[in-house]
Parts: structure tokens; sequence; C-alpha cells
């Protein structure tokens, strides 16, 4: 670590794990101290060691054991992706069972998927090279068609779809890198409610635009500028 300012999502998992030598940790207490952005996101980083086991055994049921990590230190990258995949898979566990930062209110199912993107670093999408061969399964989850224009959105590159689900109603999140590596999520579900607007506003930390199309309700996730996330919600209107 070289500075304050350059403190990671990694350095500050290490910090509460104990893992600093004397001199980053307490670089680490001082930037913390200084920058009140910086405390909360620490705070938002802080797991309850005891209801991640818990969750683990929900998550991983099929496991008989937990994977072995022994030769994790010869290779850091690779463990901070498996570390960060793993994490917000039991992040999302915890967040649909009604968890969520101090201070917060999950309202409806776009606060949740915004939740869960906020936990998305580069390093999550890194590994996922362009999983395409899903998409008809993402299509019967929600019990309708989907046009693969939604695979080639101008300025991201796909790299993965997955099926979530709140109260029984699925909800399908595709997820792109920009090119200069921020993780970008349309998420998708089938509404019958009345035609309404598109709205932009940041939810749970993360900016959004959300709209509805036909019988699909969209939300649009990312930590861009408002321009560059109304051009990408345009074009997902567009082809839906």
């Amino acid at each position: 670590m070289t500075g304050p300012h350059e403190i990671t999502d990694e350095t500050l998992t290490a910090f509460l794990d104990g893992e600093l030598d004397a001199a980053d940790a307490q670089a680490v207490r001082d930037a913390v101290e200084a920058n009140a952005a910086l405390r909360a996101h620490l705070d938002a980083l802080k797991i309850d060691r005891g209801a991640v086991k818990s969750a683990f055994k929900n998550v991983l049921p099929a496991l008989d054991e937990m994977p072995d990590f022994s030769d994790a230190g010869k290779t850091p990258a690779l463990w901070w992706r498996m570390t960060a995949m793993l994490l917000a898979g039991v992040a999302l566990g915890f967040l649909l069972r009604g968890g969520g930062p101090a201070g917060t209110e999950l309202e409806d199912w776009r606060d949740y998927a915004a939740a869960y993107h906020r936990l998305y670093v580069t390093d999550t999408l890194t590994t996922a090279e362009g999983q395409s061969d899903n998409f008809g399964a993402l299509q019967a989850a929600l019990g309708t068609s989907l046009p693969e224009e939604l695979l080639r959105i101008d300025g991201l590159t796909f790299k993965r779809g997955q099926v979530l689900g709140l109260n029984g109603t699925a909800i399908v999140q595709l997820a792109y890198l920009t090119e200069d590596g921020r993780p970008v999520a349309i998420c998708l579900t089938r509404s019958s409610a009345e035609p309404e607007g598109q709205v932009v506003q940041v939810r749970q930390g993360v900016g959004s635009v959300s709209g509805r199309q036909g019988e699909l309700d969209y939300l649009v996730l990312a930590d861009l500028d408002e321009a560059a996330l109304g051009k990408i919600a345009k074009q997902t209107a567009s082809v839906l």
C-alpha cells in the first residue's frame, strides 16, 4: 500500500482480518478517521463471521467440505477473485433475508438489486468470459423472450447472466464491464403494473436508471455519470 488514496477493498479486507503490518494498519486507521466516505465503506465491508458460516451452509449446500485454498498465498489475485465471488453470494443471501447496511431500507426489488451490485468490483467479473450460453435459461426463468441485442450494448463487454429472485418473482441480471473495468448491471423482471416514466436516482449508493418497456421492468446500475447511465438505459429500452 503506497498511500491513503490508494486504499482498495482488498486492503480494507486485510485490515479487518488483521493481516496488515503495523505501518499499513495505522495508515488505514488514519485514512478512515479523515474520510467519512471511506469510514462508511469500511463499515459496509464488516461481516459477522458467524453469519458467514451460517450463510455458507445455505449458499453452498452441495459441498461436502470447503474448497482447499492452501495455495492461495502463491496466487493472491486468484484468491481475491474467488473470495469476492464467494462473499457476493453470501451477501446476496443475507440481503434477500432482509439484511442490509445499517440505516438503509430496501423497499423493492430495485433496492435489493442495487445493494447486491454495490458489492461488485472488477475482479467479480474478470473471470467470466462472456458466458452467453445460458441465455435461453434466463428467458425461461422470466417466461418471456429477450433480444440478443442485450448482449451487445455499446461500450460494454457482456460477462455473464444469472437468475435472481425476490418473493417468488424472477429477476434476470445481465452483468458487463466498461472499457475501463467498471461493473454494470442490467436487471429485468416482468411486471403487470401501470407504465411509468424513466427514473434516475442513486439507490443504495449506486447510480441507477429504471423504467418499463412492454411487460418488462428494467434497471441499469453502475458507478457512472448520469449521461453514461442514460445512454445505456436508452439503448436497453430501444431493444426490449
